[in-house]
């Protein structure tokens, strides 16, 4: 017989076992989306040029010129709208 120990072990096995197969299934499957929401897209409007790391992502966003347009994730884009060298576009 068992002890209550090796049970545990069985039973977090078994669940990240399932996690997994969930994720690969994920990475796998094109119809799935890869953001639950669509990334916004942010145009640089200072004079030089400006680097913004994503605080949600960790992602670094770098508009290179005035006028650059970029993509950003929806997590990220939060943090961008408080940047006044950045204007929303869609």
């Amino acid at each position: 017989m068992s002890c209550c120990g090796e049970k545990r072990k069985m039973f977090f096995r078994r669940k990240g076992s399932d996690s997994q197969a969930k994720k690969s299934q994920a990475a796998n499957d094109p119809s799935l989306p890869v953001e639950e929401f669509p990334e916004k897209i942010f145009e640089y409007v200072g004079s030089t040029s400006l680097i913004v790391k994503g605080n949600a992502t960790g992602r670094t966003y770098h508009f290179r010129f005035p006028g650059h347009l970029l993509r950003v994730s929806h997590t990220d884009s939060f943090a961008l709208f408080a940047e006044s060298d950045l204007k929303f576009v869609s």
